[in-house]
């Protein structure tokens, strides 16, 4: 596996991530507002993870 692809499946599991944690946020009756925006910054900041980590891999 390249260092890539790596880094695309560490994205691919965090949005598994914080998919499981909004549904859970739904189903425990949370603030429903709250828990979109919670889910909404975690996938901005996994994507700008994503992307550094990805311009910082030596070529």
């Amino acid at each position: 596996m390249s260092d890539d692809q790596a880094i695309q499946d560490a994205y691919a599991d965090k949005l598994k991530a914080l998919y499981i944690i909004l549904a859970d946020a739904f189903i425990t009756g949370e603030n429903k507002a709250d828990a979109e925006k919670r889910f909404q910054r975690g996938v901005i900041l996994a994507r700008e993870a994503r992307d550094i980590a990805v311009q910082l891999l030596p070529k």
